[in-house]
């Protein structure tokens, strides 16, 4: 988003400083190796031992390829590099623009986010990205996207992708939802859930919040599900044709806006179709409750807007253990008191996105996974096990173990899933962290494992080829696991399962009907009973020690509440046998693609092959320098051409200038590499400037500036905690060796009026120490961060060296965290041997930028605080703003001299505050901006300030 905010200035870039690249490289893990196979189509690059993933993604793919191509409107071939990864336990698929590519992970995206009807986690994802792929790859002719794709075929796709996330998604949602079998979201009831209920209460989404992606208000998908409801809206009522029309009309003229091109693509105003569709969606959803009313009267255990409530637990007859966070709430897991509803954080602790955990058989311990990330690579997450006690200690159980939603098994071991490929397998995590396999069967994903109390057997809800259900599983002496049928519906799906304390009854979600319900199987006489008839969603259900009530989480409009039931069966209506169901896993696969011919065995990786031809050309230049200041002009007109390349795992960038400017060649090269745990770059560059210099007879006249020399960065990330804390260290190295050269500007090959050479070294550290955010903090509300910088030269042959040290100490205080307020202590030091050194900008107090500091020591204490005063999360459609939040912000300030020169006042302090509203434009391009005024204590003087 950041890049795709740069768009517009491809064509005319300021020379001076223009060392901004728009490719990245990407660390991955060392020892990682890929190989590539070549498929009519595609190019997977596939991490070794993964060769299987490869070829599977690989026959999907190609299988789509002539539907999304008709989906989209494309009319010319593709191809693209697919990679395909297996060092994250965490599930994601994606295309990126910058370079053009596709990147799977083969762990599968667990929880609610994925389809249960889906035939695998590779059927899910695969049609997805590459409706993004085709939608990044359109072409429509004569137009602004075309002459981007002259420069570099990565301009013309970034502009398409640079539509609305929820048009964007809106189609890919569309398109899965269209594949037999019914696997895509659109037929998936936790996903209409949360549109249904935005549509029914009093501020349903506007056409804005359906297109764009939502910053500061649950749910954080919104653009998701609002996006595929809007394209499948349009289809269904005479524009199956729009998304083609607003492509086309974008991709050649953008600089008339998105709004524009909807406007042309549904043949209707947004304003007037925004209203149209919420009025007839909300009253679908209206008739439809009324159709299903009367709804089970609940008890509110806990609610909030914006407050998250997952996986409740008994602890005893009146005490729940949830997994919570919210607007307000640090993620971990609370205590709640179920008259009262009074919360109590046990421990923060982040967790898995399916949010499976379980509490000991005792009760007095919690069995918890979460990711935890490579301290060196923030991309590899190994997802690992640990047991925390109820007084919030916390032991960790596995390390590199791949293990997530643990239970305890009835001898007391620890049982858990482990990621493999595309699917999962039990296992048993040993005392001293080891894993050994338990179960394993082919295509067959684990969802969860729930032992019965008395320990005779296990409910285990699987997954397999789109249908998830209910076996029973029992262990045979000789530890042999064997699985049994036992449940599942002719329609829908079964989730979330528990036990009654007894042993008697088997609690689940399941939603035949296309809302989810709580459910009730008798396991001694196989009946099923229906629990709730809620308005829009009811899930994870746990029945009371002693048995009278049921508690489970309630969905509403940007909550998920605790609420609870009397758990009274004589109310409840049994299941007819004819709705129930049961699955083998001997079932016939279906829907599978055809095998694909590729174009020879696999080869090796190799960066170089991708790296010959630039992805990327575009114009540089400057305009010519005027004489406001008297003293003589500047630099002539500049043009020149910009290159940038990489290759598909971006593991190599390059970028090259040239430019013609007074008289002569000019130009620059940047390298970096990303194969080590060190992050180099290296810079070459010979570069033009002007400068104000002062005679020995006292005049002053503008000269040339003549920059050449090598540089070179180095940087080690180091991530000391990430989980809901986050302390990480950065250690920076920056090194120059560079000549210097003034001339007259109207003769830079002649004659030379001061040369000067000069090594300098730069070293920067910087450290953050339980840094924390909640959902809706503009800033972190604990945790401290301190920066550090010096730079020295270390030669210089005629000119005096440069020496100056500062650093600056933040601190956050969660004084008033409960109500989203950020505060900040900031210290700082500095010391200069002269005054022109660093970039002092941020050091001087607001209202004193124009103070100039020389030579000598300064300190600098200051506050900031931030007061949210709404989130306002909506925007408009034909002018492109989305406005996220609007805040009061407050600063007082001091810089004192310690020992040194100032030219001016020796007493810099000022306060003062100001409003500051934070939005996008044009979708992507996010402004935090703000106005205020700055009282100048020692003079007495207001002034405005823009920061």
């Amino acid at each position: 988003m950041r890049r795709a905010a740069l768009l517009f200035a491809l064509f005319w870039g300021v020379v001076e400083g223009a060392h901004a690249q728009w490719y990245g490289v990407t660390y991955r893990p060392p020892g990682v190796h890929y190989r590539v196979l070549r498929s009519p189509h595609f190019e997977l690059i596939y991490q070794q031992g993964r060769e299987a993933e490869a070829c599977a993604a690989a026959a999907l793919l190609e299988a789509h390829y002539d539907s999304v191509q008709a989906l989209v409107g494309l009319r010319h071939d593709f191809r693209m590099p697919v990679i395909v990864n297996d060092y994250r336990d965490q599930g994601n698929g994606f295309v990126s623009a910058l370079p053009f590519r596709q990147e799977l992970d083969v762990a599968r995206l667990r929880g609610l986010a994925v389809a249960p009807t889906a035939h695998s986690w590779l059927h899910a994802v695969v049609p997805h990205e590459l409706v993004h792929a085709a939608h990044a790859e359109l072409n429509a002719g004569l137009g602004i996207g075309w002459g981007l794709r002259l420069l570099g075929p990565d301009w013309s796709r970034l502009l398409n992708l640079w539509a609305p996330a929820g048009f964007a998604e809106g189609v890919a949602v569309f398109y899965e939802s269209r594949i037999e079998g019914g696997a895509g979201r659109l037929h998936f009831p936790f996903f209409n859930m949360e549109f249904r209920a935005a549509m029914a209460s009093d501020h349903p989404w506007r056409l804005a919040q359906l297109l764009e992606a939502s910053t500061y208000t649950w749910p954080f998908d919104r653009h998701y599900n609002g996006g595929g409801h809007l394209h499948q809206y349009l289809v269904e009522n005479g524009k199956p044709d729009f998304f083609r029309r607003t492509t086309r009309w974008f991709h050649r003229m953008p600089l008339t806006g998105f709004g524009v091109a909807f406007w042309y693509g549904t043949r209707q105003f947004p304003a007037t179709l925004g209203r149209r569709f919420r009025r007839e969606a909300r009253a679908q959803v209206m008739a439809d409750l009324k159709r299903r009313a009367p709804f089970t009267e609940v008890q509110v255990v806990r609610s909030e807007r914006g407050l998250i409530l997952r996986r409740p637990y008994w602890l005893d007859d009146r005490t729940l253990v949830v997994y919570g966070f919210g607007y307000r709430e640090r993620p971990g897991y609370y205590r709640i008191d179920a008259k009262t509803g009074r919360m109590t954080r046990l421990r923060t602790f982040a967790t898995t996105e399916d949010y499976l955990y379980a509490p000991t058989a005792d009760r007095q311990a919690l069995l918890v996974a979460r990711y935890v990330p490579d301290p060196l690579l923030s991309g590899r997450l190994s997802a690992e096990v640990y047991r925390m006690d109820l007084n919030g200690k916390v032991q960790r159980l596995t390390r590199g173990g791949r293990v997530y939603a643990p239970v305890e098994a009835p001898d007391g071991s620890i049982w858990a899933l482990q990621n493999d490929g595309f699917y999962n397998r039990w296992v048993r995590i040993g005392a001293d962290g080891s894993i050994t396999p338990v179960a394993a069967f082919k295509e067959v994903f684990f969802v969860q494992l729930a032992p019965a109390p008395q320990g005779d057997r296990v409910a285990v809800l699987l997954n397999r080829h789109g249908r998830q259900g209910l076996f029973e599983a029992r262990i045979g002496p000789d530890s042999r696991v064997t699985l049994r049928p036992w449940l599942a519906f002719r329609q829908g799906a079964i989730y979330d399962v528990s036990w009654s304390a007894d042993g008697q009854w088997l609690l689940f979600t399941a939603d035949p009907d296309s809302v989810p319900n709580i459910y009730a199987l008798e396991v001694a006489s196989g009946r099923v009973r229906r629990l709730t008839n809620v308005a829009f969603g009811a899930l994870e259900p746990a029945l009371s020690p002693d048995g009278r009530h049921l508690a489970f989480i309630h969905y509403r409009h940007e909550r998920y509440e605790l609420v609870r039931i009397p758990f009274r069966l004589e109310a409840a209506p049994e299941v007819p046998s004819t709705e129930l169901a049961s699955f083998s896993l001997q079932a016939v696969a279906a829907h599978e693609a055809d095998p694909v011919a590729f174009d020879g065995p696999p080869r090796p990786y190799r960066p170089w092959r991708y790296l010959w031809r630039p992805r990327l050309t575009y114009l540089v230049g400057d305009l010519p320098q005027g004489d406001p200041d008297g003293f003589g002009e500047g630099l002539g007109w500049a043009l020149g051409l910009g290159l940038e390349g990489t290759d598909p795992l971006q593991r190599w960038v390059y970028m090259a200038h040239g430019f013609y400017r007074q008289d002569r060649l000019w130009g620059s090269l940047w390298l970096s590499y990303g194969g080590w745990p060190f992050r180099l770059g290296l810079f070459l560059y010979d570069l033009p400037a002007s400068a104000l210099v002062r005679f020995s007879n006292g005049a002053i006249r503008r000269v040339g500036r003549e920059r050449r020399g090598v540089a070179f960065s180095a940087n080690l990330p180091v991530l000391l905690e990430s989980n809901v804390y986050s302390s990480w260290l950065l250690l920076t190295l920056i090194g120059r060796s560079e000549q210097e050269r003034y001339f007259w500007h109207r003769q830079p090959d002649h004659p030379t009026l001061l040369s000067d050479t000069r090594q300098t070294v730069e070293p920067i550290v910087t450290v953050a120490y339980r840094l924390q955010q909640n959902l809706r903090d503009l800033m972190p509300n604990q945790g401290l961060s301190w920066t550090t910088r010096a730079l020295w030269d270390l030669r210089r042959t005629t000119l005096a060296r440069r020496e100056a040290y500062r650093s600056s100490l933040h601190v956050y205080l969660p004084l008033l965290a409960r109500y989203n307020v950020g505060l900040r202590l900031e210290a700082g030091l500095l010391w200069q041997n002269r005054g022109d050194v660093l970039d002092l900008t941020t050091f001087l107090p607001r209202g004193w930028e124009d103070a100039f500091l020389g030579h000598g020591t300064f300190g600098r204490l200051g506050t900031l605080a931030l007061v949210p005063v709404k989130f306002i999360d909506s925007g408009l459609v034909i002018l492109p703003l989305y406005v996220e939040a609007l805040y009061l912000y407050g600063f007082a300030e001091t810089v004192r001299i310690l020992d040194g020169e100032v030219i001016g006042p020796r007493d810099l302090s000022a306060v003062g505050g100001g409003v500051g509203v934070q939005f996008r434009l044009l979708s992507h391009l996010r402004l935090d901006l703000r106005a205020g005024m700055a009282y100048r204590l020692r003079d007495g003087k207001w002034q405005t300030v823009w920061r």
